[in-house]
């Protein structure tokens, strides 16, 4: 059941992995993209190394049960948190139009 449930998890994180490497890399030349690919992927697996670490202390301070109750905590309010910045976007900045600045300079 465990190696199931591995191979069913690491099916969907490849996945994952892969359409957003696809989504930030659109668009942009060879050396950018490779540039943009290699960040990504430092901190796509920095992330998973950290919350793996995580886990490990909070299963030695609370124990595996407790540990995996944090954890799954951790994980959800990420997860919520994520899920209510993309469902609630910010509103883009103000950005003033330089045109008419730039037709009284030419005046001057």
């Amino acid at each position: 059941m465990i190696v199931l449930g591995t191979v069913v998890g690491g099916i969907g994180q490849a996945g994952g992995y892969r359409v957003a490497l696809a989504a930030v890399t659109r668009g942009l030349g060879a050396v950018e993209q490779g540039r943009v690919a290699s960040r990504f992927s430092a901190l796509a697996y920095s992330g998973a190394g950290v919350m793996v670490v995580l886990d490990g202390v909070a299963g030695q301070a609370v124990g595996t049960l407790g540990g995996a109750i944090v954890t799954g905590v951790v994980y959800a309010a990420v997860a919520i948190g994520l899920v209510v910045r993309r469902t609630f976007p910010r509103p883009d900045p103000k950005v003033r139009s330089t045109a008419g600045v730039m037709a009284a300079s030419q005046n001057r």
